[in-house]
């Protein structure tokens, strides 16, 4: 075999890897469920030898203080999703080590890369003893695999906040990572038909600003190396960061896994996200300065470009403000556009530079037992829920 022919089946192998993993994954995240739910069990029984008695729990009772907000109605979701190489595993590692609470001090450890789409979970410690369980979801590859959030959204637990990473060092891919995930999380959330979430008000923009429905904060990653870029460089690319991030009513954040200070915000952003607590009014948008608009809705374009305020006056849809913020996008730091095609289309470049037929084909079906598999967890999980719910009835 030649060196052609081995880096080929290597590369091939590589992606077929991807979908053994993600469904390895799916069913750890079965066996978690089936663990819980016998921990509800261990609950009711409690409960109800206990009686109305209002008796001290002791100290050791673990399973019931682990499982308190499990059995109960909150559960929460934090999805972490876009730009590789932002630190989105980073942060995730070290909400979970740190159970949820921000800390003072931080260790500088590797962390793993992720593959495809990994859960973890924490119990994050509310007052006294009780806890909250806090379900974690990453998503690998930038935009190229976004239809694998199906599988937190239709997770029966709340969705406290959407993490999209953009990395500040190449505005050139901001495009090709939010388009593909903005698309998918907006069709989903189109499908829950959401009543009882209100945007919050935003009075003369109201027209063209679309809230996701759900938080979303947009968290721009590896700060410790943009501080250094030129200074128009990076006022284009805060200008470009806050124009998409108030038309689709985000927050924003900057983050660095190598500055304790921002390390510590972000941290307490996930844990007022998880208790559905806002966070304190933040707004910095100096370029020599980490970027903060905390909430969504406190920007305007006439901040963020005061020079377009009469093109901004002329637009009166939310379409129509896309398409001025990609130009506007585009003119500062031109698009990869040959990866923005949908999701998967940068995966699919590379396979056709080694087109296979035989190995393509293998590589579809594995595809479509992978889709098979989700489809049979999300029956499964719907088909439990509607049994559970008749038995409270």
């Amino acid at each position: 075999m030649s060196d052609s022919d081995s880096q080929k089946y290597l590369t091939i192998r590589n992606e077929i890897d991807v979908f053994v993993l993600a469904r390895k994954q799916l069913e750890e995240r079965r066996k978690i469920d089936e663990e819980q739910e016998q921990r509800w069990a261990i609950v009711a029984r409690k409960k109800m030898n206990q009686g109305s008695g209002n008796e001290k729990q002791e100290e050791n009772s673990t399973d019931l203080n682990n499982t308190k907000s499990i059995a109960g109605l909150d559960d929460s979701t934090l999805i972490f999703c876009g730009a590789p190489n932002s630190g989105k595993s980073t942060l995730l590692s070290r909400f979970i080590e740190f159970g949820g609470a921000p800390s003072t001090s931080f260790r500088q450890q590797p962390t793993e890369k992720s593959i495809a789409l990994e859960y973890k979970f924490v119990n994050k410690i509310l007052r006294g003893s009780s806890r909250q369980l806090v379900h974690c979801w990453e998503l690998a590859g930038g935009g190229s695999m976004t239809n694998l959030l199906e599988i937190p959204f239709n997770q029966p637990s709340r969705i406290a906040s959407i993490l999209l990473f953009v990395d500040l060092t190449m505005p050139e891919q901001l495009q090709q990572i939010t388009d593909p995930i903005m698309t998918f999380c907006q069709k989903q959330v189109e499908k829950w038909m959401i009543t009882d979430i209100e945007p919050q008000q935003i009075k003369e923009e109201s027209k063209i600003i679309k809230p996701l429905g759900i938080p979303l904060v947009l968290v721009c990653g590896r700060y410790d190396d943009f501080q250094n870029f030129e200074s128009e460089r990076k006022r284009l690319t805060y200008r470009s960061i806050r124009q998409f991030a108030h038309i689709n009513g985000a927050s924003i954040i900057t983050f660095s896994a190598r500055i304790d200070s921002l390390m510590q915000k972000a941290l307490l952003l996930l844990s007022n996200a998880v208790l559905d607590v806002p966070f304190p009014r933040t707004f910095a948008t100096d370029p020599q300065q980490p970027l903060f608009v905390l909430p969504y809705g406190i920007d305007s374009f006439e901040k963020i470009d005061p020079s377009e305020e009469s093109l901004i006056n002329s637009i009166s849809s939310y379409s129509e403000a896309m398409f001025n913020y990609i130009q506007s996008l585009n003119s500062a730091f031109p698009q990869l556009q040959q990866q923005i095609d949908d999701a998967g289309g940068g995966e699919r470049d590379r396979r056709q530079q080694f087109d296979e037929p035989r190995i393509d084909a293998f590589v579809e079906e594995r595809m479509r037992k992978l889709e098979l598999h989700v489809r049979e967890l999300q029956d499964r999980l719907k088909t439990e829920k509607n049994l559970e719910n008749r038995q409270n009835i």
